[in-house]
């Protein structure tokens, strides 16, 4: 949708008042520098929303976000509301709340309108879940009499907040949605339009509270082919969780045998891939079949489901990892480690690297990561360039020269909660709320995350997961959360902590356990040394795609200055000689747009790998990855 003009010079544009009362408004043309496509229709709402929605009717480019569009929209909706302002009608508000997609688009919008003259009086605000929480409650601050507010958003403002003086929206009907690729095994957070529901929802944060506004800014033509509602999470996610509790229930009760360490089924264990895909089938709107095969692949890859053969069939057709005969011969059962993951609420991964850690005694700051990985990232976007490098030295100190996104992770939340016991153990103390802000924390993210710890530690402890340390439990929590809160049932997980973490200063046990957990996302780095003359030289992970850290990841820094064998690529662990070949290991491989990144790759889209860790000896992921999950229970 270009602009709300009318489509006559010589009639009115016709809006509607709260409770059926039509009020004619004088339209003017915009003097524009450059010709725009036919004027677009003006469309009256049938509903007495005081809502007005316009589109154009032809098709423009909606792939790119038309800054000089939304200029002139702006322009038109802050000179119609200051005439009915002159009129006498409404309260005088000047609000304005513009839907963009992500962070870069609001981004370009403020410095484009930061250096408009038309807007220097203007009040430009961004609300985006990233930034600090002071900065997203700006936006219910009322300006000074006759100052506009104009309100650059992302869909987190659809349907969670209500800002009261909000006269007009536009919507650019764009929306950064998480997309999970199972033919690639990559993640994207690409812009998609939003379903009718969604622009009919953002139409009305306008009309909430008096009469108002809505510019759709794009044509009739895309509405009419967008979808109803948002596509289902099941479509465009991982199903490894589904997969595996799908796999629970068709085991007919699932109980666990602590003394064969293994998992007792009462009728039949083995399901086969059919059948698992069928269950899964009967959904509302179900996922594609490689998409469930693929999710099945990675349980048997990571140990928590076993390929079995039909009777009759040859062993080999069993083998873990080894190519299925043919569909009808896939039989898969439930391994003690896949029994142990679906009592756990997270990704089965996650589990998988908690598991580990208790065999290795490390549980607190591992419990702490995994926690971490569950929900958003708890680190806040600096507005300014001085906020930014002060972010960036903030997470390099929590990281304590580590080149690990984990560990800066795990720093974070330890001081996070070294703060909140300074100011007196209460969430929310001055303290506490102070440390967020000088770091750039999000206070609520880092809450969120404690309580996550919480109840996993309790799902561990009430499932038996730490009964081998009630003997040497102690009152003692180790860093990493230090305990649950309140009770003696949090008092008593508290000490099973403690005596589950006794080698939780030892980062190597830790980075060990991580990579038992992120397996077989693993990455390898070959500097451009004559020694490395037949190797391929940059960083690859599995299948030898060419991939990069994410320019958010502190690993970025490292990888820059291994290229070079510079100071940054001193070993891991110490030693004489900088390494020229290191390991990664990342939680997620995500294709990200270059086109406004720091760094330039030549390439629209590149493969960047998210949240990772460095691991100095190579052989430490094979060996931790190899391991099968009965023999170290039995061994412990």
């Amino acid at each position: 949708m270009q602009a709300i003009e009318e489509a006559d010079a010589h009639e009115d544009a016709v809006m509607t008042a709260a409770e059926g009362a039509a009020a004619t408004v004088s339209s003017e043309v915009v003097d524009m520098s450059t010709p725009l496509l036919p004027p677009p229709t003006v469309l009256l709402p049938a509903y007495a929303d005081a809502l007005v929605a316009a589109y154009q009717r032809q098709v423009g480019d909606d792939d790119e976000l038309d800054l000089n569009l939304i200029e002139r929209c702006l322009l038109l909706a802050l000179r119609k509301m200051r005439e009915q302002a002159a009129d006498g009608k409404g309260d005088g508000a000047l609000g304005v709340l513009v839907f963009l997609p992500g962070w870069d688009e609001i981004s370009r919008c403020l410095e484009h309108f930061e250096a408009h003259p038309s807007f220097r009086s203007a009040l430009l605000l961004p609300l985006h879940s990233a930034i600090p929480v002071a900065q997203q409650r700006a936006v219910f601050k009322r300006p000074p009499p006759g100052v506009p507010k104009i309100i650059f958003a992302t869909n987190i403002a659809e349907a969670s907040i209500t800002i009261d003086d909000v006269v007009c929206v536009m919507d650019a009907g764009k929306v950064r949605e998480k997309n999970y690729d199972a033919y690639t095994g990559c993640s994207s957070l690409t812009s998609v339009w939003v379903s009718k529901a969604s622009a009919r929802q953002r139409a009305g944060r306008a009309g909430r509270v008096r009469p108002g506004l809505a510019m759709h800014l794009f044509s009739q033509k895309r509405h009419d082919a967008m979808v109803d509602f948002t596509v289902p999470e099941m479509l465009r996610t991982p199903l490894e969780e589904l997969c595996l509790q799908v796999k629970l229930l068709q085991c007919g009760g699932m109980v666990w045998s602590r003394t064969t360490s293994a998992a007792a089924t009462v009728g039949e264990a083995a399901t086969t891939d059919d059948e698992i895909t069928s269950f899964i089938k009967r959904a509302i709107q179900p996922p594609e079949a490689h998409s469930i095969r693929n999710a099945l692949a990675v349980l048997v890859r990571i140990g928590a489901l076993r390929r079995m053969a039909p009777a009759g069939a040859p062993d080999s057709a069993a083998r873990e990892g080894t190519a299925h005969a043919s569909k009808e011969d896939e039989f898969f059962s439930l391994t003690a480690l896949g029994m142990r993951l679906s009592q756990l609420p997270m990704a089965p991964r996650l589990g998988k690297m908690i598991l580990f850690a208790i065999l290795f005694k490390c549980l607190d700051p591992v419990l702490t990561i995994a926690s971490a990985a569950s929900y958003r990232s708890p680190f806040t976007m600096p507005m300014t360039p001085a906020d930014r490098t002060a972010a960036a030295a903030s997470r390099k100190a929590f990281g304590c020269g580590a080149s690990s996104d984990h560990l800066v992770l795990l720093g974070a939340f330890n001081g996070f909660m070294r703060a909140r016991a300074e100011g007196g153990g209460e969430p929310g103390n001055r303290v506490e709320v102070a440390f967020c802000r000088k770091n750039f924390l999000s206070l609520s993210a880092m809450n969120m995350i404690q309580a996550l710890r919480e109840q996993t530690l309790s799902e561990l402890v009430d499932n038996g997961m730490l009964a081998a340390f009630a003997a040497t439990a102690c009152s003692a929590p180790r860093e990493g959360g230090r305990g649950g809160r309140g009770g003696r049932g949090a008092s008593r997980n508290a000490e099973l902590l403690g005596a589950a973490s006794v080698n939780s200063g030892r980062v190597e046990v830790v980075l060990t356990c991580l990579a038992a957990g992120m397996y077989p996302n693993v990455a390898t780095h070959v500097c451009a040394v004559p020694e490395n003359a037949d190797l391929p030289v940059g960083l690859h992970s599995r299948g030898h795609k060419k991939t990069v850290c994410h320019p958010s990841s502190i690993c970025t820094a490292r990888l820059n200055s291994f290229k070079s064998g510079g100071p940054g690529a001193a070993p891991l662990f110490g030693g004489s000689d900088w390494m020229r070949v290191e390991h990664y290991v990342f939680d997620e491989m995500a294709k990200v747009c270059v086109a406004h990144c720091a760094v330039q790759l030549g390439r629209w889209r590149m493969c960047m790998l998210r949240a990772c860790c460095v691991h100095a000896v190579g052989t430490r992921v094979c060996v931790v990855a190899a391991c099968r999950w009965e023999p170290l229970v039995k061994y412990r």
